[in-house]
């Protein structure tokens, strides 16, 4: 899971309800009888529904209050996003520690993308974990597979929402960053639909990336859209089972891994950018629409500042903008010219050793 375990696996969890002015005190008694009945380390979540506003006064009886499916009522109500995360991380503030709750993504949501989205950026800003309810077969819940992220334990608090700010929030076994809305690139630029990109980013790297994106849009007409990949190795591992099953059921439908079904509507050439060895991120090429283009880190070590190690072995932002441009030259989608004027305008030595032979 995305959390340390609370205590044993049970728990109670009252849904559907609505707390008002008039039941505030029916409810203060009854959680008090059941906090008398179970001990002060029984994890008790409520689903208070969005609609409930004055949620102070049950906060210190319970460990979590959910709010459901944060895109539904968004959607339906024309909340802003952030101002909704901002409330949610309000309540999550003043509960019981630990903190358990739950954010409710019905499965009427068909991408992956869009469920993948909502958690990150719950993950930064809140406390709050995620379940999975398939509102079309009599709303049953579970935890979706791609959101057992091997992120371990919050190792910051959640960052404050603040639109067109990047956030980020470390755990003791990653860094989740996420960019408001509000602060995306634009698809046009003067009148001119941008040519799109790829762009997978990982570790301390994924901020070169997030910088070359800036680059390529600002100077070359490029929308990149910005990936952070947290394990190749989990990737390649999902794909090979899809893999194995297809074979061993050669007459049923044949399955697609995570990835593919990622990446299979997405357009324009992949670059990996990373500071392991570049046939970590090759390894999940053959699932990669058109093939995936690396930049690592293969060489010998070496003593130096980060921004000079990370232009020696070519993974710094300038570099990642020239690879996404060859990439798109190849395709024909922009000029070998282009290319070549990039490298002497981001100031590139094309005649430097490589860095593995250095």
């Amino acid at each position: 899971m995305l959390f340390r375990s609370v205590g044993p696996l049970a728990g109670i969890f009252f849904d559907n309800l609505r707390f008002t002015p008039e039941s505030k005190a029916a409810w203060i008694n009854l959680l008090k009888k059941v906090r008398s009945a179970c001990g002060d380390d029984m994890p008790i979540l409520v689903n208070a529904g969005w609609s409930s506003t004055d949620l102070a006064w049950v906060a210190p009886y319970v460990h979590g209050i959910q709010f459901e499916d944060a895109i539904h009522h968004l959607a339906d109500k024309a909340r802003d996003t952030e101002q909704f995360y901002a409330r949610v991380a309000k309540f999550d503030a003043l509960v019981r520690r630990p903190s358990i709750s739950v954010n409710e993504v019905y499965g009427k949501r068909t991408s992956v993308m869009g469920r993948t989205r909502e958690l990150m950026r719950t993950l930064v800003y809140t406390n709050v974990a995620f379940l999975w309810a398939d509102s079309t077969h009599g709303h049953k819940h579970a935890w979706h597979p791609e959101w057992n992220l091997p992120l371990g334990e919050p190792a910051s608090e959640p960052a404050a929402p603040s639109p067109g700010k990047l956030a980020r929030r470390d755990f003791t076994g990653g860094t989740v960053l996420w960019l408001p809305a509000s602060a995306k690139a634009p698809q046009t630029v003067k009148g001119k639909k941008l040519i799109k990109a790829q762009i997978f980013g990982s570790g301390s790297i994924l901020r070169e990336a997030l910088r070359a994106q800036q680059i390529l849009k600002d100077h070359y007409g490029v929308s990149a859209d910005v990936w952070s990949a947290t394990s190749y190795n989990q990737l390649r591992r999902e794909a090979l089972q899809a893999q194995r099953w297809n074979m061993l059921h050669p007459e049923k439908p044949e399955k697609k891994s995570y990835l593919e079904t990622l990446l299979e509507k997405e357009s324009g050439p992949f670059i990996a950018a990373s500071d392991y060895m570049k046939l970590e991120s090759d390894r999940i090429d053959r699932w990669v629409p058109g093939g995936l283009f690396s930049l690592g880190t293969d060489g010998f070590g070496r003593s130096d500042t980060r921004e000079a190690l990370r232009r020696f072995f070519e993974v710094d932002a300038e570099c990642i903008t020239i690879a996404v441009l060859n990439q798109l030259a190849k395709r024909g989608e922009v000029k070998k010219t282009h290319v070549s004027k990039a490298i002497k305008e981001l100031e590139i030595d094309p005649e430097k050793v490589d860095p593995v032979l250095a």
